[in-house]
């Protein structure tokens, strides 16, 4: 069961689940989260007094001259940036107001677009992207947890003070146990021993889950921890509360935490800050390191956990904890929609079941009835790689083209961009993705360019929409030349995305040669 816990979903067969936008050029993309939608909220003014500003030129010694350094590298155009922009400032002030200066820690930021030099030497790949230095800079951290206030300063207080919570009394005890729907709480004799280090490096790194401690042996008798060390998770839900009974060290400790804090089901949460309850349950099965998922979608009324399908799963998921994380998806949640169109699924009154493997990023459907022994003959059916993998396509489009573009689906792909007889270029875009709304009138423009060469197609598909094998999307928009002479191998096209530049590419290397006619000055075209 242990895994990297900062595996991320797959998304497309290969899409990170990071909620960022690559920064490897200047025509940037953004990457794809299916469980969340990210749109700009739209931030005027942001109080950004305790973040500083570092360049190339104060950044090294801004950093070895601070204790403890959170520093966000962003970009000015990047959506993702712009919605943490106002956290990450509230983030700072928080930790101002007093623990900043007992701690020695400072908030600060990095504009990649104006320091290219420095996103290079930290390697950079994506925004936004937050650092954390420590030890004046001789250790690194990467920050990876929620893009949120509270997150935010949760995470830098488990890492530059105590990272659980030491309770003394029961009232003590009772205010932490209403601090989160699943607690977790240990019995230590004493804070200097071994015991007690294997249980504050685990609370100090894992920041999906609530930690306290208490070296007081009366209440945790009472609590039901007789042995020291001891430590149970509490819960409001499932079967409530558990003890831990294994060997005590950090592994088995981890895998313990992970797997009874977690529901047997989880519904789904648009909340990915995860501010509320549902947001935390939902945030921590989706952080899960288990790799395998299933997932029912159906209307608010079918996927309520009072309602039979939903006591269906339930009943199937219990031989499977520790195994595969569930999920319940209310298909008229708004914020679902993104994890709708991955699966390729509709808002409906029956219940649809899908499981998902996000290391291969390969999904699967049940099919036929939905009952308990056929869901764990589903679920063992994959995991034993028996099962066949689903694709998802939009169907074929009745007018085949868009101005001049051709129109791609799952279902027409092998018709279209596996014809020999032609050289095609292939957008993979997705329709909510800011830059390839940007892009789409160049797009547009160049298949217009191209509309009297035989031998060229310019054509686009929705990646989002339409999976096709062995098609390995990173970010969107992705362009590919499928040369008729070798449709095995489709060529990536790296360069700038303008009619002169795709043009020129496409002379240099599709595969039939074709003549090509001069702009004029006045934009027709002549020979």
């Amino acid at each position: 069961m242990r895994l990297a816990r900062t595996l991320l979903f797959v998304a497309c067969a290969a899409l990170l689940l990071s909620g960022v936008a690559r920064a490897d050029d200047d025509e940037a993309h953004e990457d794809y989260d299916f469980y969340h939608q990210v749109e700009y909220k739209g931030h005027d003014t942001v109080d950004e007094q305790h973040v500083a500003v570092l360049t190339y030129e104060n950044f090294t010694e801004f950093i070895e001259s601070n204790n403890h350094v959170m520093v966000e590298f962003y970009a000015p155009w990047c959506h993702h940036c712009k919605n943490l922009k106002p956290e990450y400032a509230g983030a700072a002030t928080e930790i101002a107001k007093g623990y900043g200066f007992e701690y020695g820690i400072e908030f600060a930021k990095v504009d990649i677009d104006a320091e290219h030099t420095l996103a290079s030497k930290y390697n950079i790949e994506g925004v936004p992207t937050i650092l954390f230095f420590s030890d004046k800079g001789k250790k690194r951290l990467e920050y990876s947890s929620e893009h949120s206030i509270d997150g935010i300063v949760n995470w830098v207080k488990r890492r530059t003070g105590p990272a659980a919570t030491v309770v003394k009394s029961q009232a003590e005890f009772e205010a932490f146990l209403d601090s989160d729907d699943s607690v977790v709480f240990a019995y230590v004799e004493t804070f200097d021993k071994y015991d007690w280090s294997a249980y504050q490096n685990l609370a100090q790194h894992d920041e999906s889950h609530t930690f306290g401690v208490t070296d007081n042996a009366e209440l945790a008798a009472h609590l039901g921890i007789t042995t020291s060390p001891g430590l149970i998770v509490f819960k409001k839900f499932d079967n409530g509360n558990v003890v831990f009974e294994g060997e005590w060290d950090e592994p088995n400790l981890a895998d313990f935490v992970e797997l009874e804090s977690m529901r047997t089901v989880t519904p789904f949460s648009a909340d990915r800050e995860a501010k509320t309850p549902e947001g935390k349950a939902f945030m921590k099965a989706k952080q899960s390191s288990m790799p395998w998922h299933v997932l029912m979608f159906g209307d608010r009324r079918s996927v309520h956990h009072t309602s039979p399908a939903a006591k269906t799963l339930h009943t199937a998921a219990t031989g499977y904890r520790g195994k595969v994380v569930f999920f319940t998806v209310d298909t008229d949640d708004s914020g679902a929609g993104m994890t709708m169109d991955y699966f390729g699924v509709k808002s409906s009154k029956k219940p649809r079941i899908f499981m998902l493997n996000k290391l291969t990023g390969f999904k699967y459907e049940l099919e036929g009835k939905m009952t308990s022994d056929a869901i764990k003959n589903f679920v063992d059916e994959n995991i034993a790689g028996k099962g066949v993998p689903y694709k998802k396509s939009e169907p074929v489009p009745e007018e085949p083209m868009d101005g001049d573009v051709a129109v791609v689906v799952g279902k027409n792909f092998d018709d279209v961009v596996m014809d020999h007889t032609s050289d095609v270029l292939l957008e993979v875009y997705a329709h909510w993705c800011g830059f390839c709304q940007k892009f789409a009138p160049t797009y547009s423009k160049l298949g217009k360019r191209f509309k009297k060469v035989s031998s060229v197609t310019v054509a686009k598909m929705d990646g989002s929409l339409n999976e096709v094998e062995g098609l390995k999307i990173e970010n969107f928009p992705t362009l590919f030349l499928y040369k008729a002479n070798d449709k095995g191998k489709p060529l990536k096209y790296e360069g700038e995305k303008d009619v002169k530049s795709l043009t020129q590419w496409m002379m240099e290397h599709s595969s039939i040669p074709f003549a090509m006619k001069k702009r004029s000055p006045q934009g027709s075209d002549e020979l």
